[in-house]
């Protein structure tokens, strides 16, 4: 991820996160020390019963 972030990348970038001020906090202070631009999205609401699947690509696919 390190590596990823301190990629040169023509024009504008922003992260979009998820839980910066709890779990990606740490990942926002770098990401703000190195000049990077950090927004906060907000978790969709979740089905209580997803049937025991497992959904991360298609949660992230949704957040973008």
């Amino acid at each position: 991820m390190l590596d990823f972030a301190r990629q040169p990348i023509p024009g504008r970038r922003r992260w979009a996160l998820e839980g910066i001020g709890s779990y990606g906090a740490g990942l926002v202070t770098f990401l703000d020390q190195v000049g990077e631009r950090v927004v906060e999205v907000c978790r969709r609401k979740r089905p209580a019963d997803r049937g025991g699947r497992k959904t991360d690509m298609i949660d992230a696919a949704q957040a973008a």
